[in-house]
């Protein structure tokens, strides 16, 4: 079932269920907006969009810093290639030896948003989230993993999940719209009841973030 979950992104998004708690140990915050209107109709002009049911996406990317709290709890051997050499370019630098490797982040790149993000560290990102981060695991909750290759299991009643295209594309360009439409409905000449609406059925349902 899709319904009451969250997503958030990485350039990296994750999606969440309504029952997630953040746990007292957990050092990853996701500020999360909420997307209602469930049931809409995909977007005419490309057939992207159409989501059933309300959800809550990250209202920004996954920062460099988050996923050093990722890389700093999960990476001491760098299991899977969760850190890429690259990243050390824009802001994440890897020190240490195998079974013991640390991670840091560059000053004043602590928001930036990470890159050299492959879709299946994005999902063991994903997973760890949802598994309470600290030494949660990673290789199975949203998503059951094998290596970087080879089947995916998605698994129901997870809290946190990556966001479909018609996610993305409704958080984004459909919201929007909507946005448009009720700062438009919001001048005197258009009171219209409809944006208010809008507004309450965001505040109700599911969160969708972003890694």
């Amino acid at each position: 079932m899709k319904n009451n979950r969250t997503i958030q992104s990485l350039g990296l998004a994750v999606l969440a269920g309504i029952s997630l708690v953040t746990p007292a140990m957990a050092v990853v915050n996701i500020a999360w907006v909420p997307v209602g209107n469930a049931g809409n109709s995909a977007d005419p002009s490309t057939g992207y969009g159409a989501v059933g049911y309300s959800y809550q996406i990250g209202k920004y990317e996954v920062t460099n810093s988050q996923y050093a709290e990722f890389l700093n709890a999960k990476g001491a051997s760098n299991s899977n290639g969760i850190y890429n050499a690259g990243m050390a370019g824009y802001g994440i630098a890897q020190t240490g030896s195998f079974g013991s490797y640390t991670y840091s982040v560059t000053s004043g790149l602590e928001n930036r948003p990470v890159v050299y993000v492959s879709w299946y560290d994005a999902a063991r990102f994903t997973n760890w989230l949802g598994n309470g981060q600290g030494s949660g695991d990673m290789e199975t909750g949203a998503y059951t993993l094998s290596g970087n290759t080879g089947i995916i299991t998605v698994n129901s009643g997870a809290t946190v999940y990556l966001p479909s295209e018609d996610e993305w594309y409704k958080a984004g360009v459909l919201r929007r719209r909507h946005f448009d439409i009720l700062a438009l409905s919001e001048r005197p000449e258009h009171d219209h009841h409809g944006g208010r609406e809008l507004r309450y059925e965001r505040g109700r349902q599911h969160r969708r973030g972003q890694l």
